[in-house]
């Protein structure tokens, strides 16, 4: 969450767990909200010794625009899951065996083939990025939006944040397109939160997420730095799960082939399922004019 990545990295939330009124929070449990029926609890789904400064603010932003006490537990519980515990291992040899071989099995039809009955919400991409705002593409993809509805919301917030230096306060636009430039860590799930809801999702989970429906983002190293991607369907050959990846460097309709352990040896951190809500249309976090 602390830096700045290529093309700006992921982030998410996870599903809230049923809050319990009591008169007090048990040892380690969160303070969601006192009321006069009694402190409503939470569990903490991550260790206080991690507490993160920069989520805290980007928590505080939202409280400010309206971000109700369960949406503030979600979403602290969900910044700071973002990192796998323990980091996953990166190896650049492996990093770039696996980017050869997505790239190589686009003209396979035997991929093609099996994605097509493959399970998945099955997107059509946002568009071809040229900036340094593949995260932007990701959301804009996963979420069903315009690219241009999710570029808007995204400076917007940026020139808003106090979390960020003067620099992209002053021209957001150019946060996004400059070199190690992109969106920072909190920054994507406030932008998701608006449009529906943003579930952290381990590795384990890709395959049982997107069968259920739901889109997965993900954070991955790649040639020159860091880049995000979607997670579209899940299919298997032979005794693999595989998993069609939309890529915005890539175009809209064109489609990449990763095996399971071709995203083990991208992944720099745990993916981002985006679930719709009904009747949720922009960023309850940023003021509507």
């Amino acid at each position: 969450m602390r830096a700045f990545v290529l093309c700006g990295a992921l982030v998410c939330a996870v599903a809230a767990l049923a809050p319990k009124a009591m008169a007090q929070c048990a040892p380690g449990d969160m303070l969601i909200e006192q009321t006069d029926k009694g402190a409503w609890c939470g569990k903490r789904l991550y260790n206080p010794a991690d507490f993160d400064a920069e989520a805290e603010a980007m928590i505080q932003s939202m409280v400010k625009f309206g971000a109700s006490p369960a949406d503030r537990y979600r979403l602290d519980n969900a910044l700071h899951q973002l990192d796998p515990d323990p980091p996953f291992r990166r190896d650049s040899a492996a990093i770039a065996r696996a980017w050869n071989a997505m790239r190589g099995r686009t003209a396979d039809d035997r991929f093609r083939e099996a994605a097509a009955s493959g399970q998945g919400p099955g997107l059509y991409g946002s568009g071809t990025q040229s900036e340094q705002d593949c995260a932007v593409f990701a959301l804009a993809t996963a979420a069903g939006i315009p690219y241009g509805a999710a570029a808007a919301r995204a400076t917007e917030l940026i020139g808003q944040g106090p979390w960020r230096p003067a620099r992209d306060r002053v021209n957001p636009q150019d946060a996004l397109e400059r070199r190690g430039g992109g969106l920072m860590g909190g920054e994507v799930i406030i932008l998701a939160e608006g449009y529906g809801r943003a579930v952290v999702t381990p590795p384990p989970q890709y395959a049982t997420t997107l069968q259920q429906g739901y889109p997965v983002m993900l954070g991955v190293a790649a040639t020159g730095g860091s880049h995000q991607i979607v997670l579209s369907k899940t299919f298997q050959m032979g005794a693999e799960t595989w998993f069609e990846v939309i890529d915005s460097n890539q175009g809209p309709t064109e489609r990449l082939y990763a095996s399971a352990s071709d995203l083990a040896a991208i992944a720099q951190e745990n993916g981002v399922s985006y679930r719709p809500e009904p009747n949720r249309t922009a960023p309850a976090t940023i003021p509507q004019r």
